[in-house]
């Protein structure tokens, strides 16, 4: 693949000072448009440039000759040089000689210009979008000194999406040194094709669960002991959220992935799209006014229609618990295939989720999975009134390693259904079966 767009990085000091980030392109013929970002990582960056990045630099380099013959002009062309004997007379020539660099350079812009505009028109639509978050559009990229894939999230400024995008910087600053979290890389306001935009740098993952489970079951059900294991490894990140002050808000089957590359890692549950997240009631970060009043209100709620809790749906504040409750909606529809709800009118569902039982939502499952799903509606609580993650992740292992797993297996080892099918995927999104043949396609 080709390039599309370069960024450059305000890196964590454990990061090579002025890395920089390229946007990839959907085809072959894709090409970088842009190169955006700090000096040192443009100039790093310019050894692997396309054409295109050539067009741009060149461009800019005439531009600077242009304002700089139309200054000396200027400085010549002035009531002391304008007289019969100034003109014939080295003055004059001088002043000749600087018209035409001026004219010279303002033609090598024209077509610059013109080449400029022919290159970008042709791969105008050619990056390669992984999907959209809650609040922007994620494309795939690449470091360029590092090699390694990246997802790139970008927002337009000015909107909900920048705001949220900017939540979603702070929100995965704190999360950096935690597991199960794409790791930052960099966040900065640039403009991207002549728009001003917010722009998210993170390290990439692998497919959604919702994209697993497709793979997986063609839309059925996962198996129980799969689903509770995807449970388990977002109970963990939620954990680790909610210690930090912070309420995900969007709990779905589309912000939980697995991990990016081969080996154990790429069956670890990671958490994403922290756009909707806000202050926990009861922690010390709540902004008064700021975040901690701003929901959501696609149909009436926040997060994703089909998991959010019943409190959301009233636009109202959530804490860990609603977290928990969207979480226990994810493992019932992923064990059972479906949500009572699931095709009701947008109006009826919150009813729906109100009027919901544990016992309803677990209906034809196992045991230990009816468990799991009750602890999660009803979490067990600490002494100052707060979740007790840590009882509530013994009981989902428990659950979950029920057929002789150990506890410590919450979330990975052979109890995913992709991996007992050998299912693999790629950077692009692509998912493929044991036999390298597309189970799905990729993005774009």
């Amino acid at each position: 693949m080709h390039h599309l767009l370069l960024l450059a990085a305000l890196t964590p000091p454990a990061r090579p000072p002025g890395d920089a980030f390229v946007l990839l392109g959907a085809t072959a013929e894709a090409s970088l448009v842009e190169m955006l970002g700090e000096t040192v990582g443009r100039r790093r960056a310019l050894r692997r440039s396309p054409d295109e990045e050539r067009l741009s630099l060149a461009l800019t380099r005439a531009r600077r000759q242009h304002r700089a013959a139309s200054a000396r002009v200027a400085a010549l062309d002035t009531r002391g040089h304008h007289t019969r004997r100034a003109l014939e007379g080295s003055s004059g020539s001088e002043l000749a000689r600087r018209k035409k660099e001026r004219l010279a350079a303002a033609d090598r812009i024209a077509r610059l210009v013109g080449a400029l505009r022919r290159a970008r028109d042709a791969t105008a639509a050619q990056a390669l979008v992984l999907g959209g978050g809650a609040h922007g559009t994620v494309m795939l990229g690449r470091g360029v000194l590092s090699g390694s894939e990246v997802a790139i999230k970008v927002s337009r400024r000015g909107g909900g999406d920048s705001e949220a995008l900017t939540t979603e910087a702070r929100v995965l600053r704190a999360l950096r040194r935690e597991t199960g979290f794409p790791r930052p890389l960099y966040y900065g306001r640039q403009a991207l094709r002549g728009e001003p935009c917010d722009v998210l740098v993170q390290e990439a993952v692998g497919p959604s669960i919702d994209a697993l489970w497709w793979a997986s079951s063609g839309g059925t059900a996962l198996s129980p002991r799969c689903a509770l294991r995807v449970a388990c490894g977002a109970l963990q990140r939620l954990a680790s959220l909610h210690r930090l002050g912070y309420a995900h808000n969007d709990v779905s089957t589309s912000n939980l992935c697995a991990g990016a590359g081969g080996g154990a890692a790429q069956h670890e549950i990671h958490l994403v799209d922290f756009g909707s997240a806000t202050p926990l009631p009861s922690s010390s970060t709540t902004a008064a006014g700021g975040d901690r009043e701003r929901r959501d209100t696609d149909g009436g709620g926040g997060g994703t229609p089909l998991f959010a809790s019943a409190a959301a749906h009233g636009g109202g504040l959530c804490g860990a618990a609603d977290d928990l409750e969207s979480l226990a909606y994810v493992l019932s529809f992923l064990a059972r295939g479906s949500l009572p709800w699931e095709h009701a009118p947008p109006a009826d569902i919150p009813a729906a989720k109100r009027a919901a039982t544990a016992s309803q939502l677990s209906e034809g499952l196992p045991r230990e999975a009816a468990v799991a799903v009750e602890a999660l509606l009803r979490p067990p609580r600490g002494a100052g009134g707060e979740v007790d993650h840590a009882a509530l992740l013994r009981t989902l292992r428990l659950a979950a390693g029920s057929d002789g797993g150990e506890e410590g297996e919450g979330e990975q080892g052979e109890g995913m259904d992709w991996q007992r099918l050998g299912l693999s995927w790629r950077a692009d999104g692509a998912i493929l079966d044991a036999g390298g043949e597309l189970v799905r396609r990729p993005a774009g």
